[in-house]
């Protein structure tokens, strides 16, 4: 009964969460702000004809794209996403994001 229970929340879990980013990637292309065009979505290719692959691959471009808005800072992109500062930086190494070096870190001068 409680393993019924937990798959369900999970399942709720998950589904919020994706529907969270997709509310962000919507926010993100319809803002005044979002003056330049996006690319043309490339073709599915057969790699990713499953609906995993398929997962993977728009989990992999929400990543990218919100990195390129958030000029390379992932503690920002995990913010605007709903995630957690840890988990996105697994995603991008698990999916291969092709992400921008994190930016330089500012040292504080001894005053």
């Amino acid at each position: 009964m409680w393993q019924a229970r937990r798959a369900s929340i999970r399942c709720k879990t998950a589904r919020s969460s994706m529907a969270r980013a997709l509310r962000f990637a919507a926010s993100m292309t319809s803002t005044p702000s979002a003056a330049h065009v996006s690319p043309a979505p490339t073709p599915i290719s057969s790699q990713t004809a499953s609906y995993h692959g398929a997962v993977s691959e728009f989990k992999r471009r929400l990543i990218e794209s919100t990195l390129d808005q958030a000029r390379g800072n992932r503690t920002h992109a995990a913010r605007a996403l709903g995630l957690q500062r840890t988990y996105l930086l697994r995603l991008i190494r698990d999916l291969g994001v092709a992400a921008p070096p994190p930016p330089p870190r500012r040292r504080r001068s001894a005053a």
